[in-house]
């Protein structure tokens, strides 16, 4: 089993934003740390940095983020 499918069935398949449920067609994993802040695959793909979250959420947690690292 994948850290993927590992933090899907830690979260029990529901989005941890939202709280949808979540199905091989909506479900993402989306890195907490920002991969651009991490420079080890293993620390960013460590359990704990992982999150469930359908597309919905993960585009809006995307742009948030890419919101934030234009500001000065």
């Amino acid at each position: 089993m994948d850290q993927r499918e590992k933090a899907l069935r830690r979260d029990e398949w529901k989005c941890q934003k939202c709280g949808a449920d979540l199905g091989l067609e909506n479900a993402e994993v989306h890195h907490l740390r920002p991969v651009r802040d991490t420079s080890s695959s293993e620390e960013l793909n460590r359990l704990e940095n992982l999150t469930s979250l359908c597309s919905s959420c993960h585009e809006e947690q995307t742009e948030h983020n890419e919101w934030q690292r234009q500001e000065p």
